[in-house]
Parts: structure tokens; C-alpha cells; sequence
């Protein structure tokens, strides 16, 4: 590549890291509201409870209530501490958390180094499903829900599920998509497909940690996948709970998307 088209690459990576403030880490600008003022927050601490590096760095901004930027830098220092893990990291550019205090609801905007089309970094049942696509930017909504849960009857009687600590995340800018191979498709007999995504979630859920996607196939079909976030491994089948939270989410996301364009 000529050295003339590595300078908007580079002036991108330069603008995208965070300054910080003195005695801040190296790639994290962050703070916390305290009784209406931004209090500097230094260090960013990875959650325990997750397998990914990088996933559990960024789920430590909704556990933490914390807002601002975390760019590449602070990234690629968790996975040197940790291991490669499977989410590709080098794609991402940064990752800001932002609500002002008379804001509703946290706004978190994740920015890659360009359009996306890799293949899907987790196996199903031993086969690698696909390519995850993705828009360079994507804006998510994020609603926190506390613990909440639903109840439901069948032939084995009454059941409850109760999620924990609920985040509901619903795209509001930009695209994510997971095409699925054909061959994965007809090997796992139709039980997999293409996929839009809508919306995520992260929560606890019997004693664990628990990744949530939702959104529709090709045929406008709702559909949910989920994410072993303490093993770091996609769960198929998902079991019947997690496929009813999904399409309950699934509404809620809507329903609160069309009441915020109304106002």
C-alpha cells in the first residue's frame, strides 16, 4: 500500500484514542455520574465472570454504570493479559457508553475500522455457521431492566424464569447480520438461518452469564441465539426460556424504539 493511504487510517486511529485524563490508563476515558458531576474514572477492570476478554472488558461499562470511550489500545492490553479469546478485537476502533443526566436511557455506539464481513467466531455443534456482517457504525439503545421474568404453563405445569441483572440493547443505527452457509443449513436440517439482528441482551441466569441476540430471518420470522458468556461458546439448541425471553425482548425493544420516535 502506497504511504499516502495509510495517513487517513492513522489520523482515524489518532482522533479514536482517547486522550485521557492525568493518571488515567492508556486507552480509557471514562467517568461515572455522581450527584449530577462527572467524577474521572482511571482504570477499567475486566468482568470475572466472562470467558472473552474483550467482552468482559466492555459488559465492566454497563455493570459499572460507566461512561465515555474505550479505544483499540485498552482492547488489544486486555487480550495480551488474558489470550486471543474469539472476538476479533483488531476490527474494533472504539467503543463509547454515553447518557447525559436527563437522558432516559444510555446510549452505546461501537465504531469498527471499517465495514465488517468475517466469519462468525464461535462453532455450532462443530461447524463454523457463517459470516457475521456489520456497518462500520452501530448505535444500540440500552434499556436496564433489573431482574425480570415471566411465568408460562405447559403439560409439565407452571414454570417461572427469572433473568437477572437485564440489559436490553435494541439497534438503533447501522447493521448487523449473520449469514449462514448453506451446507451448515442443510446439516443442521433448517434449524439455523440467516439472521438480522435487532437487538441484544446480557444477563444472569441461574447462577451464570448469559448473551442474548434477537431479530428476524429472510422471512420476517423472529428468531434468538445465545451466548455461553462464561464458557464463550454459542448455545444450540437454546433451551425453551431463553428462545420465549428472546421474542418477549424482542417486543419490549419495539414497542420502546416506536414510543421514543414518537416523542
Amino acid at each position: 500500500m502506497a504511504a499516502g493511504r495509510w495517513i487517513p487510517l492513522l489520523l482515524a486511529l489518532y482522533l479514536a484514542a482517547p486522550a485521557g485524563a492525568a493518571g488515567a490508563e492508556e486507552g480509557v476515558d471514562l467517568w461515572r455520574w455522581e450527584g449530577g458531576s462527572r467524577v474521572q474514572v482511571d482504570t477499567l477492570r475486566a468482568a470475572g465472570d466472562i470467558a472473552s476478554p474483550v467482552l468482559g472488558l466492555l459488559a465492566t461499562l454497563v455493570d459499572d454504570d460507566l461512561h465515555g470511550r474505550v479505544s483499540q489500545i485498552r482492547l488489544r492490553r486486555e487480550v495480551e493479559r488474558r489470550g486471543e479469546g474469539k472476538i476479533p478485537w483488531r476490527s474494533f476502533l472504539w467503543v463509547r457508553r454515553d447518557r447525559l443526566p436527563d437522558q432516559r436511557h444510555p446510549v452505546v455506539t461501537v465504531r469498527f475500522l471499517s465495514d465488517l464481513a468475517l466469519p462468525v467466531p464461535y462453532s455450532v455443534l462443530g461447524y463454523h455457521p457463517g459470516r457475521l456482517r456489520s456497518s462500520q457504525l452501530v448505535v444500540l439503545d440500552e434499556w436496564p431492566m433489573g431482574d425480570w421474568g415471566f411465568q408460562w404453563e405447559d403439560g409439565d405445569g407452571r414454570h417461572r424464569f427469572l433473568a437477572r441483572h437485564l440489559e436490553l440493547f435494541a439497534l438503533r443505527e447501522g447493521q448487523v447480520r449473520i449469514d449462514i452457509d448453506g451446507l451448515v443449513d442443510w446439516l443442521l436440517g433448517g434449524r439455523i438461518d440467516d439472521i438480522e439482528i435487532t437487538g441484544l441482551a446480557l444477563f444472569r441466569w441461574e447462577g451464570r452469564r448469559w448473551g442474548l441476540a434477537f431479530g428476524y430471518n429472510d422471512d420476517g420470522k423472529g428468531r434468538t441465539g445465545v451466548l455461553d458468556l462464561g464458557e464463550d461458546r454459542i448455545l444450540f439448541p437454546p433451551p425453551r426460556p431463553l428462545l420465549m425471553l428472546g421474542r418477549r425482548l424482542r417486543s419490549i425493544a419495539e414497542a420502546r424504539q416506536r414510543l421514543e420516535a414518537s416523542r
